[in-house]
């Protein structure tokens, strides 16, 4: 069986998510059509990692080694044309819903700033006002 084809979904705090687009296996281990790859930053040699294009391409699994990169084909990648994106830390499987599993699977943290409502008796900055007001 050939390799998994990916594309990337998100990339956020550190961490980037993949979904795999047609199944196939990579080391061992075999992908389903839905499935979620996650990364982190670090990389270290022996690991599986997603290689990223620069410029035009498709993100593809391969292998950190003393010698470089390793495409999911086992060819050497050149650096000048591939990025390692990251270290697969986990998958997390098609559960059949792809928008279910992603739900399941701990979010990634974003921070929203909540936006103040002026209610009748404190308009606009009124209570910060009165904390410097003594």
């Amino acid at each position: 069986m050939r390799a998994p084809k990916l594309t990337q979904i998100v990339s956020m705090g550190g961490r980037s998510r993949f979904r795999v687009m047609e199944a196939g296996t990579f080391a061992g281990r075999s992908f389903r059509a839905g499935d979620v790859v996650e990364c982190r930053r670090h990389v270290s040699v022996g690991e599986t990692i997603v290689l990223v294009a620069k410029g035009a391409g498709r993100p593809r699994f391969g292998k950190v080694t003393l010698d470089g990169l390793l495409g999911d084909g086992g060819e050497p990648c050149s650096s000048g044309r591939w990025q390692a994106i990251g270290a697969v830390v986990r998958v997390i499987p098609n559960c059949g819903d792809s928008s279910r599993h992603l739900r399941q699977a701990p979010p990634f943290r974003v921070m929203r700033r909540a936006r103040r409502r002026a209610s009748a008796d404190t308009p606009g900055d009124t209570p910060q006002l009165r904390l410097f007001a003594a």
